[in-house]
């Protein structure tokens, strides 16, 4: 009887990883710049949702390998994030409100324009991971496999950057104490752009690994920036630990209740138990610093 459940286990629990990767990265990037900013970047769906676009212009339209294309898409959003923390929020820093209409009309315009190029047909991106990996009458996907793996390797190696490095560890004081960091000689203009960098990359990443599953439409931003929010304050704002307990909660509950139930009814039970949390702990599950 055990084993004869164990592929229905194993295909919850493969979903929960994925889920949970694909949801993580792009929070994390939320995070950074709500950490290290004081400001609420509704956008940065909106920068997934630029970079599938643009790995899928680069892959489709103009022929480029699947790897090239990821590439380049990083990189080039990477840049957009240099080129919106100098001109557009660099002006906000520490003001919630202001950056939360300029967020919002980033997001409106990106999409309106994204609209008037693609239309409303959805696109794909081919996927170079073909086939099935099966153990003890289980199966994974290969493209499955790569979010886990790649989403796993990201996550593992933005820790070991925020804990261990003289850049995370210049992050970290600007988010634990600005006034002391700038007393110590920490550029807050640098650390700024390098948080953009990482947050915009983070999300690039997610929609790298994510695209050869899902099909690419101006509001597939959405839904990431939407489970992003949800896991920072579940999890406790400025808490890069709190944000990946966080996101394994979320996206094991969505995959449970996805298997039992239907995808809509799966969000609504990551709302409830949001609420449910926060009742017991309002400032979220762990909110300590990065």
């Amino acid at each position: 009887m055990v084993m004869d459940s164990f592929p229905f286990y194993m295909q919850v629990f493969t979903n929960g990883v994925v889920l949970s990767c694909y949801y993580i990265l792009v929070a994390l990037g939320l995070n950074l710049i709500m950490g290290i900013m004081h400001i609420v970047n509704f956008a940065q769906g909106t920068v997934y949702m630029l970079s599938a676009m643009l790995l899928y212009i680069l892959c489709e339209e103009l022929g480029l390998d699947y790897f090239s294309s990821g590439a380049l898409a990083i990189a080039g959003t990477a840049g957009l994030g240099i080129l919106m923390e100098r001109f557009l929020f660099r002006r906000l820093l520490g003001q919630f409100l202001p950056s939360l209409v300029m967020s919002l009309g980033l997001l409106l315009a990106i999409e309106g324009a994204v609209w008037l190029r693609f239309g409303i047909i959805s696109k794909a991106v081919s996927s170079p991971f073909r086939g099935l990996l099966k153990f003890w009458g289980a199966s994974i996907s290969y493209e499955r496999l790569v979010v886990i793996v790649g989403g796993l390797l990201l996550i593992v190696g933005l820790f070991i950057f925020i804990r261990h490095t003289k850049a995370g560890k210049a992050i970290r004081a600007v988010e634990q104490d600005r006034e002391a960091a700038i007393l110590h000689g920490i550029e807050i203009t640098k650390i700024c752009r390098l948080v953009f960098v990482v947050s915009f990359a983070l999300s690039a990443a997610a929609a790298f690994l994510v695209s050869p599953m899902l099909v690419i439409d101006p509001n597939i931003g959405h839904t990431p920036l939407l489970k992003g929010l949800v896991i920072i304050v579940l999890g406790g704002m400025g808490s890069v630990t709190g944000t990946l307990a966080g996101g394994f909660i979320i996206g094991f509950i969505e995959s449970i209740a996805g298997s039992i139930f239907d995808p809509t009814i799966a969000s609504i039970f990551s709302f409830v138990i949001l609420v449910g949390i926060l009742l017991v702990r309002p400032s979220g599950l762990l909110p300590y610093r990065m």
